[in-house]
C-alpha cells in the first residue's frame, strides 16, 4: 500500500507543547502584575487625596461636638493629615480586594468610614448630653448625619476620579471642587459660629451677675452700668464691668467662660 502524501499524513504533537500546565491559567502573566501593581498604586494615591479633605471636614465636626469648635482650622488640619495616611491605606485595600474589574468608589468608602468615627463621638462621648436635647428619632438621625455626609462627599469625589478617566475634566474638576468647597465651608462655619460674639457674652454676663448680686441683702440696689469683654481664648472672654452699690461706683475685672451652653463669671475689685 502506498504512503500517504506528506501533506495528508497526522503529524504528532508533543504533549509538552500542546497543553499547557495545570496550574499555568492561574498563575498570574506578566502584563497583570504590572496592571495589579499599577491599580493598587493608583488607588493608594487617589485614597490619600480623598482622604485629605475628608479627614479635615470630620475632624472639624469634631471638635464642634467636643465644644471645641473654635479650633476648627487646626483640628482641620490635623484630620488632613491623619486622613491621608488612612485614605491611602483604604485605597489600597479597596483596589486589592475588588481590583480591575469594578469601579473604585475608594472616596465613598473612606467617607463613609471616617464619618463612623462621627457617630461613635456621640455615642461614646456625646450621645447623653446630645440625646437629652432631641427625640429618640431625631437623635438617631444626627448619629446617621455623619456617615451619610461622608458618604455624599465621597461620593462626589469618585465622580471627579472617574471623570478624569475618562478624560472628562471639566467634570472632574466640577465634582472635586463642590466636595472640597463643602468641606471647607463647613469647616468655616464651624471655626466662624462656635464662640459667641463678645457682646452676646457680656449681655448674659450681665444678667448672672445681677440675679447673684440681687440674691444677696447688699446687693440688691446694685446696677451693672456696662461691661465690656474681648476674646481671649477658647470661650474665655475677659474685660472689665462698671457698676454701682447703693450708689457707690465700682470697677470690677471680669472673666466669663462658656462651656457647653452654660456660663460662668468670675469678678475681682479693682483696689
Amino acid at each position: 500500500m502506498p504512503n500517504p502524501d506528506p501533506d495528508h499524513q497526522i503529524q504528532a504533537t508533543s504533549s509538552a507543547t500542546s497543553a499547557p500546565p495545570p496550574d499555568a491559567l492561574d498563575r498570574p502573566q506578566g502584563n497583570d502584575i504590572t496592571r495589579r501593581q499599577r491599580t493598587r498604586l493608583g488607588g493608594t494615591v487617589f485614597g490619600a487625596l480623598a482622604g485629605i479633605p475628608l479627614g479635615a471636614l470630620v475632624s472639624a465636626v469634631c471638635c464642634w461636638l467636643t465644644d471645641f469648635g473654635d479650633y476648627a482650622w487646626e483640628g482641620a488640619l490635623v484630620g488632613a493629615l491623619l486622613g491621608f495616611g488612612g485614605g491611602a491605606g483604604i485605597g489600597f485595600l479597596e483596589r486589592t480586594i475588588r481590583g480591575d474589574l469594578l469601579n473604585p468608589e475608594i472616596a465613598t468608602i473612606i467617607g463613609g468610614i471616617f464619618g463612623l468615627l462621627v457617630t461613635l463621638l456621640l455615642l461614646t462621648g456625646l450621645g447623653e448630653d446630645v440625646a437629652g436635647k432631641f427625640r429618640a428619632l431625631l437623635f438617631l438621625g444626627i448619629l446617621c448625619a455623619g456617615p451619610a455626609g461622608g458618604l455624599l462627599v465621597g461620593a462626589f469625589l469618585d465622580r471627579a476620579h472617574e471623570a478624569s478617566r475618562q478624560g472628562s475634566w471639566g467634570s472632574a474638576i466640577g465634582f472635586a471642587g463642590f466636595a472640597i468647597v463643602a468641606c471647607a465651608g463647613v469647616v468655616f462655619l464651624i471655626a466662624r459660629y462656635s464662640h459667641p460674639d463678645p457682646e452676646e457674652v457680656a449681655s448674659e454676663a450681665r444678667e448672672l451677675v445681677l440675679n447673684r448680686w440681687r440674691a444677696q441683702l447688699e446687693g440688691r440696689n446694685a446696677k451693672i452700668r456696662k461691661i465690656t469683654l474681648t476674646h481671649q481664648d477658647h470661650r474665655t472672654y475677659v474685660g472689665t464691668m462698671a457698676a454701682s452699690i447703693d450708689g457707690q461706683a465700682l470697677i470690677y475685672d471680669l472673666e466669663v467662660r462658656m462651656r457647653r451652653g452654660t456660663i460662668n463669671a468670675s469678678w475681682i475689685l479693682r483696689e
